[in-house]
């Protein structure tokens, strides 16, 4: 007995009809169907009987008719009373096969599903992967003809100097008198070192973006722009709230300030304020860095920042800007809340002083700070609420991002300085030191 199969077989074979004619046998053939199942198609089967041999040693030539089908069944010789073994044979080999076909199917299966995961993979790659390799800073949209950026950068250079010349003459008067090293001194030489920070982050971009229309900046130059930028502004509204906490001790517990209020504290203080300041915009960074730049690469600003940077991004950005919000107005809004409370009670404390001119100079201290400040902050909470208002003008943001980072620095030198007889009379002492005065 030879089976040969030359390629895979339907489900399963059932012999429906097999048998010999009444009356003997005749040279005439039968035809057995073998039946699919489930139903496909049939094989006609022929079985060629001898009759010239006896029934027992008759031979049974069956020859599959494959029309229709892919498989073929050759080189069946068997006798007639072997026929049933063959066809068990059959069925035996085609279970066989059916479970090779099972299994080639789930095969087939997983590397269909891998294929797939595939597709999801190189889909998600592509989505986080950013096309954008610089940003072009616009500067101000309204404001692109040469004279008016001529103009603006002027100003801009000429407060920047200013900036630069009033921050270091503080820095350098606290260094060289030993008389200034304590706490109240300490906080407004740290903000001294924050002001010339901060302006220095974005100035020197803004200027040249008008005077040398040097707009292409890289992508990590950008975001790096934008994270010290949160960062040193996160930091520097904590140290305001410091220095409001420093005011309300000293004038309404001063008995116990040298104790509360000491270097050593002040300086871990002002630590904590730089850390919570780099702490702050981390979690927004890094979804800002997630997201898909493919595309826009205008920033509508005179220098990078999270809000105009997150804008031109190709997805959904409703969680980076809610969430940028949230973190911005906490870090902007407690701290003046606190300011507001602290110069509150120091207001009622110094409407117990006796002497007019006391309370004269003490509300225009508290005033001028509270302006400063109010100008930092207050100017910083519109400029974050204007990306929430539809139709709010790209030239009174920018704006207003620029009096955020010139102005307090332009003023605190002459508010807090200037101002203060201890530290003009000590100025005054540094620049004859240095033969610069007769």
């Amino acid at each position: 007995m030879r089976l040969n199969i030359r390629s895979s077989l339907p489900a399963s074979l059932t012999l429906t009809s097999l048998g010999l004619p009444p009356g003997g046998l005749s040279p005439t053939s039968w035809t057995v169907t073998l039946m699919t199942i489930p139903p496909l198609t049939s094989l006609p089967v022929s079985i060629c009987l001898d009759p010239s041999l006896p029934q027992s040693q008759n031979i049974c030539h069956l020859r599959a008719v494959t029309t229709g089908l892919t498989g073929e069944l050759t080189g069946f010789v068997v006798t007639v009373m072997e026929l049933q073994n063959v066809v068990f044979f059959i069925q035996d080999t085609v279970a066989e096969l059916q479970l090779i076909k099972i299994q080639a199917g789930k095969q087939w299966t997983q590397l269909a599903e891998a294929e797939k995961t595939s597709e999801v993979i190189m889909t998600n790659a592509s989505l986080t992967t950013s096309s954008v390799e610089q940003f072009i800073v616009f500067g101000f949209p309204g404001f692109q003809d040469h004279e008016s950026k001529l103009l603006i950068s002027v100003i801009f250079l000429i407060a920047y100097l200013f900036i630069w010349l009033g921050n270091v003459s503080i820095i350098v008067t606290f260094m060289l008198n030993e008389s200034l090293h304590k706490p109240m001194y300490v906080l407004i030489c740290t903000l001294a070192v924050f002001d010339i920070t901060f302006s220095s982050i974005t100035v020197p971009r803004a200027l040249a973006v008008l005077m040398f229309d040097a707009r292409v900046v890289s992508f990590n130059a950008c975001f790096a722009q934008l994270f010290l930028f949160h960062a040193v502004g996160s930091s520097q509204s904590f140290l305001l709230m410091l220095m409001a906490y420093d005011r309300l001790v000293a004038i309404c517990n001063p008995l116990l300030y040298s104790t509360i209020m000491s270097n050593r504290v002040i300086l871990n203080q002002i630590t904590l304020c730089w850390l919570g300041g780099f702490i702050t915009p981390l979690i927004p960074l890094i979804l800002a860095l997630r997201l898909p730049f493919c595309g826009p690469n205008k920033v509508m600003n005179i220098y990078c920042e999270l809000a105009s940077v997150v804008r031109l991004a190709c997805s959904d950005i409703s969680v980076n800007t809610t969430l940028a919000f949230i973190i911005a107005m906490c870090t902007l809004l407690i701290p003046l809340a606190y300011i507001v409370y602290s110069y509150i009670c120091i207001i009622k404390s110094v409407l117990n002083i006796a002497s007019s001119e006391g309370r004269v100079k003490a509300f225009s201290t508290c005033g001028t700070h509270l302006m400063v400040i109010c100008i930092f902050i207050v100017t910083a909470v519109g400029f974050y609420i204007s990306y929430r208002i539809p139709g709010s003008s790209e030239d009174v943001r920018t704006m207003a991002a620029v009096l955020q980072n010139i102005i307090p620095p332009l003023l605190n030198p002459v508010i807090y300085c200037l101002r203060n007889k201890e530290i003009r009379d000590n100025f005054v002492k540094s620049v004859k030191r240095c033969k610069i005065l007769p």
